[in-house]
């Protein structure tokens, strides 16, 4: 548990230095090749949020307890964010640079930057692209999150994936993409070698899932609920480079206009769960999601799997397998949207020792109503119903099974 952290191996270093050397090389024929009548745009996009929310009467896992919501408080309430400035510069007609910063003080660092990547285009032919990201971002996960700052246009809450995904789930290195169209047609394939997300995974085996609207970002601190043992961690981070190994994630998309679209990507950080930072330990997380999309008319439908694990060896291997899946029936009518989710949830552990606590289940119901009163501002009322059973709660005195009920009014006025 003392093991001193490793620096960062001559491969890791490498394969960034390689990233990095394709994209300055890049970047330099662009400007060299550019139009004389190019000039550089900076196009700036943000939101601020202003909420009443009922919160439920248990402790919510950002205040250190166990509950999967992300408000507490008494009665009504009302609460000024979050916010979220995102910007994307035209540098040359190959080459971008995207940033996104966000405001959440319900965060231990309310001001965190969520991604930040320069962007260089190789190759552009009538069929076929092929693009390099180097940078901070977050894996190409979500069929909810396309939005501003990383939000949904349909609900308030994330599906428990995409919530994990926006917590936990971020990489700190390259992308390629390759890209074929043709008409209606197109697929997509993508790889990545990353670093500093050996973290991932601690929150969803010692909280299990939960559903809100929080991004993990740099600085990287996020509130581990009180178990109440002598080996309690009241914060861990989930973006640290701990053994110096390097991860990875590849993935495939297709999509056609008419029938909509699929995605595969599997991910693996591959850390060494044996090793510990100044912030915990790294946690071996794996992870295969299939989405899938389609129109029917003024309704969309969305769905996802996700199925994956994530190890932590102290001094004995301590496996916590988990999955959810969740459909999205979105429906659109001039400045009016609709939408209802339903997610299902679980995490199963594995250990040396008999009946070992944090096996969970659940379930949940979210309903979204969005008016588009005027084109900078958006009013939303959302209702999620969140029904769980935890084994590791009694341990705190609390029912294993928990119900938690949370709505919501949203303004958000955006820029």
């Amino acid at each position: 548990m003392n093991d001193p952290v490793r620096p960062p191996s001559t491969l890791s270093l490498s394969i960034l230095d390689l990233f990095l050397a394709l994209l300055l090389a890049g970047g330099i024929s662009g400007i060299a090749r550019a139009d004389p009548a190019f000039e550089p745009t900076v196009d700036i996009e943000g939101y601020v949020d202003l909420r009443l929310f009922a919160p439920p009467n248990i402790e919510s896992w950002l205040y250190n307890g166990l509950g999967r919501l992300p408000y507490r408080g008494d009665g009504i309430s009302a609460e000024l964010g979050p916010a979220a400035l995102e910007g994307i510069a035209q540098l040359t007609p190959d080459l971008s640079a995207f940033a996104d910063i966000q405001y959440d003080t319900r965060l231990p660092h309310p001001f965190t930057l969520t991604e930040a990547y320069l962007t260089y285009r190789l190759v552009e032919r009538p069929q076929w692209a092929l693009s390099v990201k180097v940078g901070e971002f977050i894996p190409p996960v979500s069929l909810e999150n396309d939005g501003v700052g990383w939000t949904s246009l349909w609900t308030l809450t994330s599906s428990a994936i995409n919530s994990w995904v926006g917590e936990e789930v971020r990489s700190f290195g390259g992308e390629s993409r390759l890209t074929w169209r043709d008409g209606t047609r197109s697929a997509a394939l993508i790889g990545s070698l990353f670093a500093g997300n050996e973290g991932t995974g601690t929150l969803l085996a010692q909280r299990g899932w939960s559903m809100g609207d929080i991004l993990g970002g740099v600085p990287g601190r996020l509130p581990l609920p009180d178990n109440d043992t002598a080996s309690y961690q009241e914060y861990e981070n989930p973006f640290q480079q701990i053994d110096g190994h390097v991860g990875w994630y590849a993935g495939l998309s297709a999509r056609d206009s008419s029938y909509g679209g699929i995605t595969f990507l599997r991910y693996q950080n591959e850390a060494d769960p044996t090793m510990r930072g100044p912030m915990g330990f790294a946690w071996r997380t794996n992870f295969w999601s299939v989405g899938a999309d389609t129109q029917i008319g003024p309704v969309t439908v969305l769905g996802q799997i996700m199925i994956g694990d994530t190890t932590v060896a102290p001094s004995a291997h301590f496996t916590t397998n988990f999955q959810a899946a969740y459909v999205l029936v979105g429906w659109t009518e001039g400045k009016w949207r609709l939408a209802a989710r339903a997610d299902v949830f679980g995490t199963q552990v594995i250990s040396p020792f008999p009946n070992p606590p944090g096996n969970e289940n659940g379930n949940a119901g979210t309903v979204d109503l969005t008016w588009r009163a005027l084109r900078w501002l958006r009013i939303t009322g959302e209702v999620v119903r969140l029904d769980s059973e935890r084994s590791e709660n009694v341990s705190v005195g609390l029912p294993a099974r928990m119900r938690e009920v949370q709505s919501q009014l949203n303004l958000r006025v955006s820029f």
